[in-house]
């Protein structure tokens, strides 16, 4: 009788690499310290130090989901491939708690010489005058009035003055068609616009040194960092005249942070009376 042995082997996976990298702030690149990454389905979980880096060590290969957080941060969950040592930096929007400017006005502090005054049109009065012009939304902000050729072709006018002494700003661009004489009204759609301010006094010189009279400043929103679709349509209708405006907007947002926006209106109107 005989026995013969064989030898074998038992190959196991071997879990020894590595996942470094660092967390940063989406906007200016800077390192976030104290931030927390978990790795769920291996119970593991790592923190960033003064230079916003982590590691993990003893990791199988595979693919996982990293949880990201920090306080202050929207958390997120990111996908990982992780094979042999990974190196692999996130970000994180660190603005959460982020307040948007508040300006406190009041006669005991503002003083008289003060040479700069800001003004701004809330979102329900762009609404309001989404069928309307430009000129006739800056009627509600004292100081401003205007200019009114016939119904439609309306002027501001800032302390008196207007014209080429009044600039118009569309996101940065001047707008310099309503200079040429009374019968040019700004050549802008309100509704393109998400924020209109007008500054007046000495502070509107930064944009120009013909704008004695003030700015009309006309900015674009801020898109999100999001790979989102959203858009929206207003209706007006007027009985004087029996017309009435259309207008829609449609933006895409990408992942890599591109965009992508369409917008128009359209107006129309009949004869118009008066009592």
């Amino acid at each position: 009788m005989s026995i013969m042995l064989l030898p074998f082997t038992m190959v196991g996976q071997r879990c020894n690499d590595k996942l470094t990298g660092k967390v940063l702030d989406f906007h200016n690149k800077t390192p976030l310290v104290g931030a927390t990454l978990v790795i769920s389905d291996l119970n593991k979980s790592a923190f960033t130090d003064l230079n916003g880096q982590y590691v993990f060590e003893g990791i199988c290969s595979g693919e996982y989901e990293i949880e990201v957080m920090h306080p202050d941060c929207r958390t997120l969950i990111f996908p990982v491939t992780i094979s042999g040592e990974t190196e692999k930096d996130f970000f994180l929007e660190h603005h959460l708690e982020e307040l948007d400017e508040v300006q406190v006005v009041g006669g005991a502090v503002i003083k008289k010489t003060n040479s700069g005054i800001e003004e701004r049109l809330d979102n329900e009065t762009l609404i309001r005058y989404s069928g309307g012009s430009l000129g006739d939304a800056l009627n509600e902000i004292s100081g401003v009035s205007s200019l009114n050729t016939g119904a439609t072709i309306v002027k501001p006018v800032i302390h008196g003055l207007n014209g080429s002494r009044v600039l118009v700003l569309n996101d940065g661009v001047r707008m310099q068609d309503m200079e040429w004489g009374d019968e040019h009204a700004p050549n802008v759609d309100i509704n393109s616009a998400s924020a209109i301010s007008v500054v007046k006094g000495a502070a509107a010189l930064q944009y120009g040194g013909d704008a004695v009279g003030g700015v009309i400043l006309m900015e674009q929103e801020i898109m999100p960092v999001k790979d989102t679709l959203y858009g929206k349509t207003i209706l007006n209708g007027m009985t004087n005249g029996r017309g009435g405006s259309i207008s829609s907007e449609l933006s895409k947002v990408f992942e890599n942070q591109w965009f992508a926006k369409v917008q128009g209106s359209y107006k129309r109107l009949g004869d118009q009376e008066s009592p």
